[in-house]
């Protein structure tokens, strides 16, 4: 079971798994993540749950522009 603190790595299914890349950590499929990349935390707020990366960002959706992982705090445009 799935619970807030608990750590959850996003895969497709087909071997793609979900993790920040490059300068901008964008959020991606890939097949090569690093350091730990691939795992999320997951984190308890009262309307929404959020993921937080293991190294500490927060991932961030910018509707119709790019899902990143970049934020050092909790935003309205954390998941």
């Amino acid at each position: 079971q799935v619970r807030p603190g608990g750590l959850v790595a996003l895969c497709d299914g087909e071997g793609g798994t979900l993790y920040p890349q490059g300068t901008h950590l964008l959020l991606g499929l890939g097949s090569n993540p690093l350091r730990g990349e691939e795992w999320f935390i997951l984190q308890r707020c009262p309307a929404w749950v959020s993921l937080r990366s293991k190294t500490r960002r927060f991932i961030s959706v910018i509707y119709d522009a790019e899902v990143c992982a970049a934020s050092e705090r909790l935003t309205s445009m954390s998941l």
